[in-house]
């Protein structure tokens, strides 16, 4: 998608780029950042933005691009596993909370050890690629930029060019996600709702009708899989952690955490209804056919 842009969309993407960057570069100097798991996850959102930004850029006018590319791309998988298991820890403590049964207590005590010795070997890990990536010199991507002088003039154009690869999955993928309950496949269908809301965003300013509505539903729908994909991949430790206490001839403990997956099993199920719902609302109302529509007409007053 990098392909050579004009001045307009060249400058339209630098100013998104500026704001997104800043707030990462803001997140990732505080000292101590990574310990806490709210700053962890805000920097791993803000650094999705970012690479949301430089996938649609002309790398041209950035000097090192793709040292810079490649930085962002290791910061947020670094990032991805500390922040799963700090959620799995979450979700096992309001399970605590909800249930104050001391039987049940001592086994989500039990899977929160065996989460907290895994959480503590990753975020070791985590430091030292942090040590490694030098985040403070993205800020280059700023400083050395050179573009060329343009209007201010909406590239509507362009930016259907940039938003239909974006459109396409979600647009065609959708009803086969609201048939079918697949954990993998939902989660990629997730990122692609996730880039496409994060690229609206980019050009919401100037966009030729208001973003609001249909931005919200996305981040909706997004947010139902976010929290369908921690259940999910909390069921699959705790699954392969049962089979482990089984072989080990812990039968109480295996039985204790057969009970946390049928719980848990429950609230992803209930995470896909909702995404469903929201998902066949979103289709009957013709979503993203007004964005399509809009921009058809913004590149019709183009012409001369």
């Amino acid at each position: 998608m990098n392909d050579m842009s004009s001045p307009e969309l060249a400058h339209l993407l630098h100013r998104a780029l500026e704001p997104r960057l800043a707030r990462l570069l803001a997140f990732t100097s505080r000292e101590n950042w990574s310990e806490d798991p709210e700053s962890l996850h805000q920097a791993r959102i803000a650094s999705r933005r970012v690479r949301t930004v430089l996938d649609l850029v002309d790398p041209a006018h950035y000097v090192d691009f793709r040292r810079h590319t490649k930085r962002l791309r290791q910061l947020t998988h670094a990032l991805g596993e500390t922040r799963e298991l700090d959620v799995h820890l979450a979700i096992l403590e309001r399970m605590k909370e909800d249930d104050p049964n001391p039987v049940h207590e001592t086994v989500i005590e039990f899977v929160q050890e065996h989460i907290d010795r895994k959480d503590r070997k990753t975020r070791s890990g985590l430091e030292d690629d942090l040590k490694h990536l030098s985040i403070a010199e993205l800020s280059g991507l700023i400083d050395d930029a050179i573009l060329p002088a343009a209007s201010n003039a909406f590239p509507a154009r362009e930016a259907l060019e940039k938003l239909d690869p974006l459109l396409r999955p979600v647009e065609d993928g959708l009803g086969a996600h609201l048939e079918r309950e697949d954990a993998s496949a939902l989660h990629a269908f997730r990122i692609h709702l996730k880039c496409l809301r994060y690229a609206l965003e980019l050009f919401e300013d100037g966009f030729p009708i208001p973003l609001a509505d249909g931005l919200a539903r996305l981040k909706e729908m997004q947010t139902a899989l976010g929290d369908h994909h921690d259940f999910s991949t909390l069921e699959a430790l705790l699954w392969k952690l049962r089979d482990n206490l089984a072989q080990r001839r812990r039968p109480m403990l295996a039985i204790g955490v057969l009970d946390l997956i049928g719980i848990t099993a429950e609230a992803r199920r209930a995470d896909y209804d909702r995404f469903r719902k929201l998902g066949q609302q979103l289709s009957m109302d013709g979503c993203f056919q007004p964005i399509r529509e809009a921009l058809a007409s913004a590149i019709q007053d183009e012409q001369p």
